[in-house]
């Protein structure tokens, strides 16, 4: 006789006979659209999680042992920071705040791996994500357009998205920040500050002047999302031309339909480098976190394909102020 006391589910570490069900949960919810590969290759999965670079955590139904959700952290970037999401709950089993049960896990399992800063992204074609990040104490810090493809089918909550999907970028201070020092574009100072502010980091503000000499670039291209980045390591007397080059490279020749430039915030002459993109069409994205070297970084966007904000929905007050400010200066520099 089944224990009437005995709790619904069981929420816990990934382990390798998980990872069939965790494949069949994207399946449930997103049929082949989830843009992530490996989700539907159960092998990939535990290799992620045994090496680490994944730190998966699963929900098991109590009363058929099945795997009924998934979550999980990805160690992508250097420090302290990792991607919170491949956040998903089977259909059939929505409603008992699963999502929120297994970020609070995650939290604690990464806290043991060094982690210190969760970052999330949340689609803007409705507002559910939005909300449980925002519940788990996730902070809005970018509006990143385009991001993701226009394949992406939300079965049940949206179906197929009417246009290339756009993210709210949010992250989470897991231990006490320490001051940031950064240096930032005088036009976007303001903003930016508040966006600290929001996310509950003290900074202090320099402005340096770009040192002479060559700078460092790189560049990647995902095929699959049609997504270019531009990573601004080092910045030298060379980078706005560099930014250019590769941006037309991006656009012309690798037909990108999104393309981010990130500078990481730590570093002399960024005024001179963000007018200078500015001048080639990017336009202010917000912050995130570093991709190169830890702290965070400011991102500017550049979006190639037509995308109708009257479609976005943001469910926070600082998300909505972030909305409007990149929607004005998206206006004010790609007419």
């Amino acid at each position: 006789m089944k224990d009437v006391n005995e709790p619904l589910y069981d929420i816990q570490r990934f382990r390798p006979e998980h990872a069939q069900g965790v494949s069949r949960c994207f399946f449930d919810v997103y049929g082949n659209s989830y843009p992530t590969a490996f989700v539907y290759e159960p092998e990939s999965l535990i290799d992620l999680n045994e090496s680490g670079n994944l730190i998966s955590i699963v929900t098991i139904s109590n009363e058929t042992n099945e795997v009924v959700g998934h979550g999980s952290a990805q160690r992508c970037y250097p420090g302290g920071a990792a991607e919170s999401g491949l956040a998903v709950v089977k259909r059939a089993h929505e409603g008992h705040f699963l999502l929120a049960q297994m970020i609070k896990c995650l939290d604690k399992e990464v806290l043991l791996t060094g982690v210190r800063c969760m970052v999330s992204h949340e689609v803007t074609s409705h507002r559910a994500s939005q909300v449980i990040a925002r519940r788990a104490g996730f902070k809005n810090c970018c509006l990143a357009l385009g991001a993701m493809p226009s394949s992406l089918d939300f079965k049940k909550t949206t179906g197929v998205v009417a246009q290339r999907e756009s993210c709210v970028v949010s992250m989470k201070f897991l231990a006490d920040p320490e001051t940031a020092i950064i240096c930032a574009p005088s036009h976007h100072q303001d903003m930016i500050e508040q966006i600290y502010a929001h996310l509950g980091r003290p900074i202090s503000f320099e402005q340096l002047p770009m040192q002479d000499g060559a700078g460092s670039v790189t560049v990647r291209f995902n095929s699959s999302w049609e997504m270019g980045d531009i990573q601004v390591q080092c910045t030298g007397t060379d980078t706005a031309s560099d930014i250019k080059r590769y941006l037309r490279d991006l656009l012309d020749k690798d037909g990108a339909a999104a393309v981010f430039l990130e500078r990481p915030l730590d570093q002399r002459g960024i005024e001179d480098i963000c007018r200078a993109a500015e001048s080639e069409g990017f336009f202010f994205a917000g912050l995130g976190p570093n991709t190169t070297h830890g702290g965070e970084s400011l991102f500017l966007q550049y979006v190639a394909s037509k995308l109708d904000m009257s479609l976005f929905q943001v469910a926070s007050p600082m998300g909505k102020k972030i909305f409007n400010y990149v929607a004005n200066e998206r206006k004010r520099l790609t007419k």
